[in-house]
């Protein structure tokens, strides 16, 4: 059973966000209704993840996924369809898992150098582990019409079994804990689509100075190899790939999944929508906006039993609620909420200016925690589970996917905008 936080930069607290701070940069792109319709919608799934993590560790509950088919720039043959890959709107860009990839695409794609010719690799801290690997610079066909091209990616590999350099210590100790997540199983996906509203996963951060656990030179892209952390441009880090479609369906993305009962259900079938606001189908609607703060361009403001939340996320990517709370938590499952029978809590959300500077509509949600002890037994069969709560981090309400379900999430990116609407992205909406 996988069970994953995500992304370290964005459950960290104010004092220690590492990752995913201030993008910035990219082309805006005005949308506009298109007067022929093209396909602009990826079918997504929660179906407890790829068989061969299911037959070995069971289900792997509330991870949403869709299939990404990548080429080698240029090519319409040279191509591969990746399945299972996660939709997290927490983090930024395309990583895929080196060991599933074709040799004849493995081999044919280029890794980006440093201006001395040295290779360039990645580290991707999480709450719970790390991920590893070079880059790489890929075409991107989401549908037989949203393409986007020479996107640079991260390319996923294991060190214990390929030839490629050691993950540096300072990656290892920037990640929440020292586990590596470089296989489909250790990380539960193929790997991470990563569609947040930033157009790059460090942005300026990295542009003016080193980040631990973020862009490395090697010596080598052999095990011989030792690398060293590195500053990167905006256009050489890991894209938001939607942000690059051809097109006008790059300002954002729908995401919409069907309302599942409790205890839960085996699947839930949805749709991640190309666009907001640029065709019939993706319109930003009556939806309320929650704007995201101006430096890291994340964060929503959460109440929550008289508390203030202000590094909290909408976030599909993690697959729990994540709170802290007084609730009962589980003897044998740690870290996760074991009441009684089912509490139904309630919190505020609110956009914000910055953080700790609430702004804009404060909604009222109401929102139920089941006893993970039942809902995750041995042998489950059920990988949508609207109710299953844990632990988070402090400061933070992570509105993992439970929240989801029944819902549209629609996710603008910074300098962008939607047709129609005075505000312009960060913001998030539902």
């Amino acid at each position: 059973m996988s069970v994953r936080l995500n992304w370290i930069g964005v459950l960290a607290t104010g004092a220690t966000v590492l990752a995913g701070c201030g993008g910035g940069g990219g082309s805006s792109s005005a949308s506009s209704s298109s007067s022929t319709p093209i396909i602009n919608t990826l079918a997504a799934t929660v179906d407890g993840g790829p068989s061969a993590i299911v037959q070995v560790d069971g289900i792997i509950p509330n991870f949403l996924y869709a299939s990404v088919t990548i080429c080698v720039p240029g090519s319409t043959s040279n191509c591969q369809t990746i399945d299972h890959v996660q939709i997290d709107t927490a983090s930024v860009g395309l990583r895929i898992m080196g060991s599933l990839l074709d040799s004849t695409l493995l081999s044919a794609l280029k890794q980006p150098t440093t201006s001395g010719g040295q290779p360039v690799f990645e580290c991707v801290p999480f709450a719970d582990g790390y991920s590893w690997g070079p880059l790489s610079t890929v075409d991107i066909q989401f549908t037989s019409d949203e393409k986007a091209s020479s996107v640079p990616i991260q390319i996923i590999e294991d060190p214990t079994s390929v030839n490629i350099p050691a993950v540096p210590t300072d990656c290892q100790t920037a990640a929440g804990a020292n586990v590596a997540e470089n296989t489909p199983a250790a990380l539960g996906a193929n790997g991470v689509l990563g569609v947040s509203a930033l157009l790059q996963d460090c942005g300026s951060a990295c542009v003016s100075a080193t980040v631990a656990g973020s862009y490395y030179s090697c010596t080598s892209a052999t095990s011989s190899g030792t690398c060293t952390d590195i500053t990167m441009r905006l256009a050489d880090q890991v894209q938001n790939p939607v942000a690059l479609i051809a097109g006008t369906d790059n300002n954002g993305v729908a995401i919409q999944l069907p309302a599942v009962n409790p205890p839960g259900a085996v699947s839930a079938s949805g749709t991640l929508y190309f666009g907001v606001g640029t065709q019939s189908n993706n319109p930003l609607g009556a939806a309320t906006i929650f704007q995201l703060d101006s430096e890291y361009g994340e964060y929503i403001d959460t109440q929550f039993a008289g508390t203030d939340l202000p590094y909290s996320l909408l976030d599909m990517g993690t697959n729990f609620y994540a709170f802290n709370s007084s609730i009962t938590q589980c003897t044998d499952l740690t870290g996760f909420y074991c009441p009684a029978s089912t509490t139904a809590l309630t919190a505020t959300i609110q956009g914000q200016s910055a953080v700790g500077s609430p702004t804009g509509t404060q909604v009222s949600v109401g929102f139920d925690i089941g006893n993970a002890d039942s809902l995750l037994p041995q042998n489950a069969t059920n990988a949508a589970l609207p109710t299953l709560g844990g632990t988070g981090t402090t400061g933070s309400f992570d509105w993992g996917l439970p929240f989801f379900y029944g819902r549209t999430l629609y996710v603008v990116f910074e300098e962008r905008s939607v047709s129609g609407s005075s505000q312009a992205g960060p913001y998030m909406a539902f």
